[in-house]
């Protein structure tokens, strides 16, 4: 079973490790609550994700260097992934909510997302650079 939202709705995505849950700093360059809806199971899931693309960076840097090309495509697809899911359960943390809630997170979601699309890589190789740069 994956995470759940405080409204009781299944999250997209894996089920994360309790010791990641609490050692994350869920959004971070952003509110965890919009109008009262608690985002911070859709960030958490997200970050997650993330670092398991850093730890295949990392092994697949030294495993399979010549490839770089393709692994560096699997790494976009898996980040790509990943930023929708964040899309998708910040909409689903507001479900059951009022229409208030449920729009400002709508409006929300797709900002965190178009924001995250542009900068969350930069923001999650800072954490693993030395893995990642040649």
């Amino acid at each position: 079973m994956g995470i759940l939202a405080d409204n009781g709705v299944e999250l997209l995505g894996p089920d994360v490790p309790d010791a990641f849950r609490y050692d994350c700093d869920g959004c971070s360059c952003s509110p965890d609550t919009v109008a009262g809806v608690n985002l911070r199971p859709a960030c958490v899931v997200h970050d997650w994700r993330y670092a398991e693309v850093r730890t295949l960076v990392r092994e697949m840097k030294h495993v399979y260097p010549e490839q770089r090309g393709r692994w560096k495509k699997m790494v976009r697809n898996m980040r790509k992934r990943a930023d929708r899911e964040l899309l998708a359960n910040m909409r689903r943390c507001s479900v059951g909510c009022g229409w208030f809630a449920r729009a400002s997170v709508a409006a929300y979601s797709l900002l965190a997302w178009r924001a995250v699309r542009r900068l969350g890589w930069h923001a999650a190789r800072k954490a693993g650079r030395a893995a990642y740069d040649a």
